[in-house]
């Protein structure tokens, strides 16, 4: 996969989970549509491990 350590890659997982469901439940402000579209952007920039890793 990637040089990065497992708990860090857990870290992420759960932390984009925790997005995910913040913005499903939640009607979104600008501020945060703003933060999706940048969250968005740096999964485009990763690799492909981690882009595959981010989307789960």
């Amino acid at each position: 996969m990637s040089n990065w350590p497992d708990w860090f890659l857990e870290a992420l997982r759960q932390r984009f989970y925790q997005l995910e469901l913040a913005r499903e439940q939640t009607s979104c402000s600008s501020e945060d549509k703003n933060l999706y579209t940048k969250m968005d952007q740096f999964k485009i920039n990763q690799n492909e491990d981690v882009q595959q890793l981010l989307s789960e």
